[in-house]
């Protein structure tokens, strides 16, 4: 009994214990970061959260009076405080040793130029009669925002990004052309479906990008964060010169038939990071040359009837995050996968290139009768796959893929230009690269008639 007295008094006594209230200025928090810094943001389309850490290292409480936005009259920072959102939130306690989060999202106003501004502002506490601030700064950039169906022959200029919403549709006769150095960024699930034609005209010097609409680094890895461009069976005379492609579902879904083939010429551009495929050609009349094809989950070249060419292009596939779903990356066959209907499949080559990968057979070619020998050829070409009976039909003057050297300078790094003491060197054709006598950065691969395979030509640089 006395001990219970004896623990019921010192509860007693510590509850009456008096909180201590610390309210001079030489008593100040401590914050994780003096400044919050977002990547560029589209105008009028909300940034993702930011969080900053505000902390009480004394041994007493401080009362922050106000936690707030500095420029009240025009607001493009937003605070969220315990649960609280708000311009202004007030009176919160921190205890000695304890801590509180502060959210903050950008959603930033149009601007009166085409160029990124930047916009600062602070968060500003104010406590113990002091202010504290938190520098803020977020880039702005004007976008047009896109979405539905072309009233005719369209241009997309360089002069300010595109953001691309739901479904932009290119209808049957119309013309979609895109200018060099233009920037089109695909919100999530968006497609651009072409029923007519469409145009992708950068240069070497302004190439054309098509991209997801999250511009934050977190997301530039990330696949699967808008659909695919669509080729309808009456689409015709397309074409992608210097183009990047990525972080889509598919890079390019062609859907002809075999009265309607559909026509699209790739030149000098990457396309990458695909949830599923990055060209998936049902019935296309495709062309592919100075290219780099890399990383998907599925098939980086599905070829299924009518014809494609593949020259001078560098094809890798190692995955995007996650595992890859296929034991090969390039397919070509003459039947639908999706339900063994029979495709016309009338040519399939593919020179002087390099098509590697992680698993050991990364090329496909599929019969609906295993006896016929289908019109395909790979000639002077790096492969990583295996082949024995009739398949060897199919392969002529192939330099078999070795981990154990040298190829590219650094593929982790999505550099795909050619080592010092590359397999690739040396080994194309000449006949076959004088149809594309300079590689994808100009550099010319018949000056000694000994061209390299692949998209690129190997020059040796001084370092």
């Amino acid at each position: 009994m006395r001990n219970v007295l004896i623990l019921f008094v010192l509860i007693i006594c510590v509850g009456c214990q008096k909180e201590t209230f610390l309210t001079s200025a030489q008593y100040t928090l401590e914050v994780s970061a003096d400044t919050i810094f977002f990547d560029t943001i589209f105008t009028k389309k909300g940034s993702i959260t930011r969080l900053c850490k505000i902390y009480n290292p004394h041994e007493g409480t401080i009362i922050v009076d106000e936690i707030s936005v500095a420029n009240q009259q025009n607001l493009q920072f937003f605070l969220n405080v315990n649960g609280i959102s708000s311009k202004k939130i007030q009176h919160i306690q921190i205890q000695g040793g304890d801590s509180i989060f502060v959210f903050i999202q950008a959603k930033l106003q149009e601007n009166a130029v085409d160029t990124a501004v930047v916009n600062n502002d602070s968060i500003v506490l104010k406590y113990n009669g002091i202010q504290q601030k938190i520098v803020l700064q977020a880039w702005g950039q004007n976008v047009h925002n896109v979405r539905g169906v072309l009233s005719g022959d369209t241009v997309f200029t360089s002069q300010i990004p595109y953001v691309i919403y739901d479904s932009l549709v290119v209808p049957q006769g119309a013309t979609l052309t895109i200018e060099a150095g233009a920037k089109l960024y695909m919100h999530y699930n968006s497609n651009i479906i072409v029923h007519g034609t469409l145009k992708i005209l950068g240069t070497k010097d302004k190439p054309v990008l098509i991209s997801n609409d999250r511009l934050e680094q977190t997301y530039q890895l990330l696949p699967g964060q808008w659909g695919s461009i669509i080729f309808s069976h009456s689409s015709a005379s397309n074409e992608i010169q210097y183009a990047t492609i990525k972080n889509g579902t598919n890079g390019i879904l062609i859907t002809g038939t075999s009265q309607a083939l559909v026509d699209l010429k790739i030149e000098n551009s990457e396309m990458h990071t695909m949830s599923s495929h990055i060209i998936y050609a049902l019935h296309g009349n495709v062309s592919v040359a100075n290219s780099v094809l890399y990383n998907c989950n599925y098939y980086v070249l599905v070829v299924l009837g009518g014809t494609c060419n593949v020259v001078h292009s560098t094809l890798y596939n190692y995955g995007t995050i996650g595992f890859r779903n296929t034991s090969s990356s390039v397919v070509v066959a003459n039947y639908n996968l999706a339900n063994s209907t029979e495709t016309s499949l009338q040519n399939f080559t593919c020179y002087n290139s390099i098509i590697v990968g992680q698993t050991t057979n990364e090329i496909s070619i599929r019969s609906l009768k295993p006896e016929d020998i289908l019109p395909c050829i790979f000639q002077n070409c790096i492969l990583r796959d295996t082949y024995t009976g009739k398949d060897t039909a199919y392969y002529k003057n192939i330099t078999a893929f070795s981990e154990a050297k040298k190829l590219f300078q650094n593929s982790a790094m999505n550099n795909f230009m050619l080592d010092t003491l590359s397999q690739a060197k040396d080994i194309g054709k000449l006949e076959f690269a004088q149809s594309y006598e300079f590689d994808k950065r100009g550099v010319s691969r018949v000056a000694d008639s000994k061209p390299d395979v692949g998209a690129y030509e190997y020059v040796y640089e001084k370092k």
